[in-house]
């Protein structure tokens, strides 16, 4: 297993990042913005301040065929993002545009094998043993993490898979996810 990173704060220690894939945290003298989404805290940066990604994951046991059956899927939880769909799903990786309207609200976005997340963390209930997983990547923008959890939130559905929230260590539902990014629409116009 992973040690926790924590990263003292005017708050205390706060652990980040213990499954994920990324961990980067440049100056320590960085300073912290923290929101609570549900039960889990996750972690805000200022760009050039601290230099860390955030991730989450779909974990399913198919893939979708194309971006435009995710772009379905997107519109039929109503979430107003349209994803690029100018590469084919299966060549995913590495940065995915998507927008919000005219905000940017992209996200990166790679296909990668379960075992490693499923292996590397044996405390974790991830309910079986998933056969595909769609990682997710963003940093501090608020619309950033809306496109991320939206599309998450909709791919998980879509394939009948689950969303693991790697800060959090927490597993979710396509509805628990699809709360998060609601619950940060209000704050997108002030962003």
């Amino acid at each position: 297993m992973r040690p926790d990173w924590f990263i003292p704060t005017e708050f205390g220690s706060v652990s980040v990042a213990k499954y994920s894939r990324t961990r980067r945290v440049d100056p320590p003298s960085a300073l912290l913005t923290m929101f609570s989404f549900c039960s889990s805290l996750h972690v805000m940066v200022r760009v050039g301040v601290l230099n860390m990604s955030i991730e989450i994951f779909v974990l399913s046991d198919r893939r979708l065929g194309t971006i435009e059956e995710w772009q379905k899927a997107i519109d039929a939880e109503g979430f107003d993002l349209r994803l690029d769909s100018s590469r084919p799903i299966e060549d995913l990786s590495g940065y995915l545009p998507a927008h919000k309207g005219d905000r940017l609200a992209g996200f990166e976005c790679d296909h990668w094998d379960p075992a490693d997340l499923l292996d590397d963390a044996p405390e974790i209930d991830f309910g079986r043993r998933w056969k595909e997983m769609l990682a997710f990547r963003f940093g501090g923008n608020l619309h950033e993490l809306w496109g991320a959890y939206a599309s998450a939130a909709a791919y998980a559905r879509a394939t009948d898979g689950a969303v693991f929230d790697g800060e959090a260590g927490k597993v979710m539902t396509a509805d628990e996810a699809a709360q998060i990014a609601r619950s940060t629409e209000p704050d997108l116009e002030k962003a």
